[in-house]
């Protein structure tokens, strides 16, 4: 709720630099979404390390 305050606080001063703040938005949006990803990734390799050296 904050941060669309934020938001449409900054668009209404600053018309013009409203694309520049969705894109800061979007790439952060973006860079959370890849780094759910690489986490999940990584303990998914975890894990087939652990089952790989349990099966051993």
């Amino acid at each position: 709720m904050a941060i669309a305050a934020l938001y449409w606080s900054y668009t209404d001063w600053f018309g013009y630099a409203e694309p520049i703040t969705t894109g800061i938005i979007s790439s952060l949006i973006g860079s959370n979404f890849l780094r759910i990803a690489n986490t999940q990734m990584g303990i998914q390799n975890i894990r087939e390390l652990i089952g790989a050296v349990a099966i051993i």
